[in-house]
Order: C-alpha cells, then sequence, then structure tokens
C-alpha cells in the first residue's frame, strides 16, 4: 500500500444513528421534567452508552475510538477495544492483555518509548498492582459487561504514568483521551480523516478464487459479522465496522451456498449481540466452525493488512488453513495467537479474521468497493473448504 499522510478533515465520519430512547412519563409531574429524572435514574440503574471517546496522541493524531458507557456515574471502556485501537506499530502506547473470567484475573501489559510493564488486576477489586511500581488503588473496579471485562477510564490515567511513564489525560467533557504530555498551555486540536473516495475496479489488486466445494462433508459454518446495533467498532474515513463486517458476511454466505456450502449468519442485521448469544446461536445449529470478521484500526496511517486470529486455546489447523488462501488470492497479512473475547468458550474451531486497517487510507478506498469484499469472501471460502480438522 502507498504511504499516505495525515490530512485535516474537512468533514466528519458518518456513524450509523442509534435507537432513540423510549419516551418516558410521570403521573402528577411536569412531563418535561419527569422524562429527565427518569431517565437519569434509568442511566444510574444501568450501563450508559456514551459519545465515543476520541484517542489521540499530543501531535493531534487520531489513534481511534472508544466507546464508553457508564455504569453508576462512572466511565469505563472495553479491555479487547483497548487493544485494538492502540495496536499500532505507531501508537504512543501498545496494550496487551488477558482475562480470565473463571478467576475474574485481567492481565495488561503495557508498553512505552521503550518502557514495559505488566499491570494486574481482577474483576471487583480495586487494587491494580504493577510491576516496578507501588500498587494503585482505583475509586472503581473493573466489571464484566457483554461477556466482556471494562475497566475504568482512570485505570489508564492512574495506570500508564506509573508503569510506562505516559501521561494519559481525560479531556474535558469526557470525549477526548490524550496519550502524551502536552506544552504548558498547549491545545490539542484532532485531526480526523475526512471520508475517501471508492477505489475503481481496476486499482483491486486481488485475485478471484472460484468456489468450490469443501472436502470435508460435515463442515457447517457460522459466519459472525463483529459488533452491531449500539456497537458500530471502528468508524473511519466514511466506513463503519459494523456495517463492513456485515456485508462481508453476506458475500461469504453466498459464495458459500453457491456450491451447496452450510453457511449460516450469527447476525444479518444491525443489532447489537453478546458473545455468550452468538456462540449459543453456533452451538444450536450444530456449528463446525466458527469465523468471526472485524476491520482493524491503528496510529499509524500506513500500516496494512488481514490478521487471522486465533484463541491460545484453539486447536490448530484453521488459521493456517484461511491464510494460505487469502495469501494465494493476493491479499497481505499474518496469522497468530492471541487472548481473544470474540471466540472464547467456542467448542468448535473458531477464527477471528481482520481483514483490514480502516485507518489506511489506501486500504479504506478498497474496502468501499464492492469487488474486493466479493474477492475475500472467496479467499476466506477457499480457506474453509480446504480446512481439514
Amino acid at each position: 500500500m502507498a504511504t499516505t499522510t495525515a490530512r485535516k478533515a474537512t468533514a466528519t465520519t458518518r456513524r450509523p444513528s442509534g435507537r432513540s430512547l423510549p419516551y418516558f412519563t410521570t403521573s402528577g409531574v411536569p412531563s418535561g421534567f419527569g422524562r429527565v429524572g427518569t431517565l437519569l435514574l434509568v442511566l444510574l440503574a444501568i450501563g450508559a452508552r456514551a459519545e465515543p471517546l476520541s484517542v489521540i496522541t499530543a501531535a493531534g493524531v487520531v489513534v481511534g475510538e472508544l466507546e464508553q458507557q457508564f455504569v453508576d456515574g462512572t466511565a469505563y471502556v472495553g479491555v479487547e477495544a483497548l487493544r485494538a485501537v492502540l495496536d499500532g506499530v505507531a501508537s504512543p502506547m501498545t496494550v496487551r492483555y488477558r482475562y480470565t473470567p473463571a478467576l475474574g484475573k485481567i492481565t495488561v501489559q503495557l508498553r512505552a518509548g521503550g518502557e514495559s510493564a505488566t499491570a494486574r488486576c481482577r474483576i471487583g477489586a480495586r487494587e491494580v498492582t504493577i510491576t516496578g511500581a507501588d500498587p494503585v488503588i482505583l475509586a472503581h473496579p473493573p466489571i464484566v459487561r457483554d461477556g466482556g471485562a471494562w475497566l475504568p477510564l482512570e485505570f489508564l490515567s492512574l495506570v500508564s504514568p506509573l508503569a510506562v511513564g505516559l501521561p494519559v489525560e481525560v479531556g474535558p467533557g469526557g470525549v477526548r483521551l490524550t496519550l502524551g504530555a502536552l506544552a504548558d498551555g498547549a491545545e490539542t486540536v484532532a485531526r480526523i480523516p475526512e471520508p475517501v473516495e471508492v477505489a475503481p475496479d481496476e486499482e483491486v489488486p486481488y485475485t478471484s478464487t472460484p468456489a468450490r466445494r469443501s472436502a470435508w462433508s460435515g463442515l457447517r459454518v457460522m459466519v459472525d459479522p463483529g459488533h452491531g446495533g449500539a456497537d458500530a467498532g471502528v468508524v473511519l474515513h466514511g466506513l463503519t465496522e459494523s456495517a463492513l463486517a456485515l456485508e462481508l458476511a453476506r458475500e461469504l454466505v453466498r459464495v458459500g451456498r453457491s456450491v451447496g456450502g452450510r453457511v449460516a449468519l450469527t447476525r444479518d442485521r444491525d443489532v447489537s449481540m453478546t458473545i455468550a448469544q452468538r456462540l449459543d446461536r453456533a452451538e444450536k445449529r450444530g456449528s463446525t466452525v466458527y469465523v468471526s470478521l472485524h476491520f482493524n484500526s491503528a496510529a499509524s496511517p500506513v500500516r496494512s493488512g488481514y490478521r487471522v486470529v486465533v484463541d491460545d486455546s484453539a486447536p490448530g489447523g484453521l488459521a493456517s488453513a484461511l491464510h494460505r488462501a487469502l495469501g494465494s488470492a493476493g491479499f497481505v497479512g499474518v496469522e497468530t495467537v492471541l487472548p481473544l473475547l470474540t471466540t472464547r468458550g467456542a467448542t468448535m474451531p473458531a477464527a477471528h479474521i481482520e481483514m483490514g486497517f480502516l485507518s489506511n487510507v489506501d486500504e479504506a478506498r478498497l474496502w468501499l468497493n464492492p469487488t474486493t469484499r466479493r474477492l475475500a469472501a472467496e479467499a476466506i471460502w477457499a480457506g474453509l473448504a480446504g480446512y481439514r480438522p
């Protein structure tokens, strides 16, 4: 992919409209006051989604966006979302993590400026131990939501400076997270990537892979389009991860069924689903393979390529089959093993595929083109069709 320079935005990125809040009425109370009062009670009682948190460097480069939820008035962010946003070669800080649901243990590895440290905490406990530093006591403990671990936003602002010497500051209004120190009196202005034009077919560099029947007669594939509903995932350059993953998943179903493959979707519309609900759907349909489709983002505007990821507890073979097929079709990327929430608990072979970096202008332009999605679907099906458990 060609190197591109960051451009100051003249337009904002598009985000799918969220669901409207229900209309509340309270007998004997003025309607406006009743609606506001009831809404406040509801937001305090449950985790309320807030405006997305823009993550930027001290130089004003946008790293990505984080969904934040308020629980009892405290802002929380998902650990997996943190990893996805900060997984960039040019990011001021890199985050890796391991979450063990059975023990409620969260291990977060931080790297910044040549420094590295590990922070450990538990669901429901406020103490955080840090290698080489004194423990930190959070005002609010980590929690579990939607099957994953969520950290209070203060975790970053308290732990990062002690662990790796990188200040992390939450801006006014709680809608901006700045990584790195600002000069006294300086104000960071975020440079948000603007929507880009679709790449024409002649710029799509991938080779068509005609669909063929699976060599495994018992193959039953469950395709999971990542995110959905209120969780849009990455939103950059006019592309929304949840919508793009669904379009790619539908194309994969069409390719597989064209040769008699048994392929189904965890979701076929823009709805929110927990990981447990997605895996339960796969179990009930007797699926023998599970593939979760996602897209990536990074602080580096030139980072590109797919990643086929399997959990460290997953049986081998599936990631390699998908990696070979994508490479044969002309896609460039890697296979790796990482702790995963999206496939954790799957009883069948499961893989998580991040098909490209929407933070890369060139890749974003390609994924706006339906031809790219068709060629990717053909390549993924080729990997599944050639897979033997």
